[in-house]
């Protein structure tokens, strides 16, 4: 693979990272009014969907660019003549690329890079944090790893074997709100929360500053709402889950937990108890079915696509 070709693969990755979010900014009125009839945990599988548009539409537009020159479909390079520029494996490049297929390529460079390089720190953080809590926290018969700090705290932290740390502060308090508290830390716990805002923050580097820091919110506040939920259906009671989220937050009013904390938004939280809704889509097998007749359409759709990134390239000089 040629300088070339490289600098056109990801001028074209970023052309449709940028047009995939600012499709989802122009329509993000619209998909607001779509997330409030939602449960939780619907309206954290359609925000992360969103994150990964951008990345995911690129890879596939890419892909589809590819598959003329492997013999999928009809070759048609060669009409566009020798001195386009071609995102082809055959026939490569014979143009230097241009300044706007090299801003471009910078762009989506820089992006790409601040969002995993936010990931890489995240996990960093993590890793530290976790360690030099564990040597701290004495483990209890029930996988708590009991903080001595008197400050009510409860936390989750670590990826693919997420550790649950709650202060001697949080254990003294009553029952009630030890029982609320540690059924949404282990909600977060059961649905990898650090894992998946880890893989959000480095996916949502292909989105635009502006909504990637919007989805980034409502990821965040989705998932907590999500656990939120479980904790009501473990307690069987959301006004309780409500009433421990207030106790709680007047309990605490410093700064925030350092892994996946329990308190936060909490008059959206409170409300959202106080009267559940919502619609249970977009789980596994409807996701699956979207990304499987995303993948068909690509491949059907591969030589008109090749042509229009190969139009749409050469417009940059």
């Amino acid at each position: 693979m040629t300088f070339e070709l490289v600098v056109l693969s990801l001028s074209t990755v970023a052309a449709v990272s940028i047009l995939s979010s600012a499709v989802v900014w122009a329509l993000w009125p619209a998909v607001r009014h779509v997330l409030r009839r939602l449960t939780p945990a619907a309206e954290w599988r359609a925000l992360f969907t969103l994150s990964c548009l951008p990345l995911f539409g690129s890879a596939l537009v890419l892909a589809a660019c590819f598959l003329p020159s492997l013999g999928v479909t009809a070759d048609h390079c060669l009409h566009h003549g020798l001195h386009h520029p071609h995102l082809c494996l055959r026939h490569l490049p014979h143009v230097a690329p241009t300044l706007g297929a090299l801003a471009m390529a910078g762009f989506i460079i820089v992006r790409a890079t601040h969002g995993l390089g936010r990931a890489a720190l995240g996990l960093l953080r993590s890793m530290s944090t976790a360690r030099t809590l564990s040597e701290a926290a004495a483990p209890s018969t029930d996988g708590i790893r009991v903080l001595p700090a008197t400050r009510p705290e409860a936390f989750v932290l670590g990826l693919l074997r997420p550790a649950l740390f709650a202060s001697r502060g949080l254990l003294s308090m009553s029952d009630d709100v030890q029982g609320v508290v540690l059924a949404h830390e282990r909600a977060h716990m059961k649905r990898r929360d650090p894992l998946r805002q880890l893989i959000a923050t480095a996916v949502l580097g292909f989105h635009l500053p502006g909504i990637a820091d919007t989805l980034r919110r409502r990821l965040r506040a989705a998932a907590e709402m999500a656990a939120d939920a479980q904790a009501a259906d473990t307690c069987r009671d959301g006004l309780r889950v409500a009433d421990v989220l207030v106790q709680l937050s007047r309990a605490r009013r410093a700064h925030p937990a350092p892994g996946v904390g329990f308190v936060g938004d909490l008059e959206v939280r409170v409300r959202r108890l106080m009267a559940p809704r919502g619609h249970d889509v977009l789980g596994p097998p409807a996701l699956g079915g979207m990304v499987v007749a995303s993948v068909l359409s690509a491949v059907v759709l591969a030589e008109p696509i090749h042509h229009a990134v190969e139009t749409f390239l050469g417009l940059l000089g």
